[in-house]
């Protein structure tokens, strides 16, 4: 067998060795893509338990609910899309509301977007807690 082995053509050998060279350096590249992703997955699932309690569960399951929302998504959020040639008035309701004299406060998640900044004191907390119990 092993003079079998030896007597194969040069040809066959480096035919043999590019297939597994090849076979190889595949294996490689689709572990560090895997790899990636995971890390990816990882670190974004993170991100999501950081959010705090929201809408929905801080779960594994919760957060597959919440990448198949992201789907949906607007790209942004804080530009209102164009208003229909029928509406009335033509430019939109919006513009009668006054301009806003800060920076929007910064948004994370998406079922529901958390406030992360711009965070009221635990005062105003407690008086809306009184103002919604007395509903």
């Amino acid at each position: 067998m092993a003079a079998y082995v030896l007597s194969q053509p040069r040809s066959q050998w480096n035919a043999l060795f590019s297939r597994l060279l090849s076979v190889n350096l595949a294996y490689l590249l689709c572990s560090a893509l895997a790899l990636c992703l995971i890390l990816l997955v990882r670190q974004d699932y993170h991100d999501f338990l950081a959010l705090g309690p929201g809408g929905t569960p801080s779960t594994f399951t919760g957060y597959l609910r919440i990448c198949y929302l992201r789907l949906f998504t607007l790209e942004d959020p804080l530009s209102p899309p164009p208003p229909r040639k029928e509406e009335h008035p033509a430019d939109g309701f919006l513009l009668q509301l006054p301009r806003r004299q800060y920076p929007r406060p910064a948004v994370a998640g998406i079922a529901p977007h958390r406030q992360i900044n711009q965070k009221p004191p635990a005062s105003i907390y407690h008086r809306l807690r009184i103002a919604l119990y007395r509903l």
